[in-house]
């Protein structure tokens, strides 16, 4: 192997010279570029996470209007299997149930409604039970029957390093009462 000349000793000093300033750069760009990719992570994460409990609100809106449609309204009395609730009150608290954990009763409106749009009136008291900001008796069907109607809202947040942005989360299922 032939000995090193003086050239070929600068030119690899400059290699080495070279390659320390572009990873200077490359840690320069890096640390430019983590917030924004760690902001984007956040919301992409949360964002999901709410996408998860609307898919969740809506199956188990979806199970409360069918439970509400074949339970018969006279089957809920003190001595029966809907534990001394309203018929309205044990359909809701089936929602409750059917939501993984992620609803509270205040957050469920169940009714048992007839008429179209606007014109929809609850049909009741003991088939009624509205509570904390979930609000029903008003659906766009435009059948005429009876209906059993459940609507859950949740809030919901979906956070950046820099902001938040809280949501609300509606679910409304409509089944047609069978009884």
């Amino acid at each position: 192997m032939p000995a090193e000349t003086p050239v070929h000793r600068m030119v690899r000093r400059r290699l080495v010279a070279a390659r320390r300033e572009q990873r200077g750069a490359a840690l320069v760009e890096f640390a430019l570029i983590l917030p924004v990719l760690l902001a984007l992570m956040l919301g992409i994460t949360t964002g999901g996470i709410a996408v998860y409990q609307k898919i969740t609100l809506t199956g188990a809106a979806r199970e409360g209007a069918r439970l509400g449609a074949v339970l018969p309204t006279t089957q809920c009395t003190p001595t029966d299997r809907c534990g001394g609730s309203t018929w309205a009150q044990y359909v809701r608290a089936q929602v409750v149930a059917n939501s993984d954990g992620s609803l509270s009763t205040d957050q469920v409106c169940v009714a048992l409604v007839s008429g179209t749009g606007a014109q929809t009136a609850a049909i009741g008291t003991g088939f009624t039970t509205a509570g904390g900001t979930a609000t029903c008796a008003t659906d766009s069907s435009t059948g005429s029957g009876r209906r059993v109607q459940v609507t859950v809202t949740k809030p919901a947040e979906i956070q950046a390093i820099i902001t938040t942005q809280t949501l609300s989360l509606t679910s409304t299922a409509v089944s047609r009462f069978e009884q």
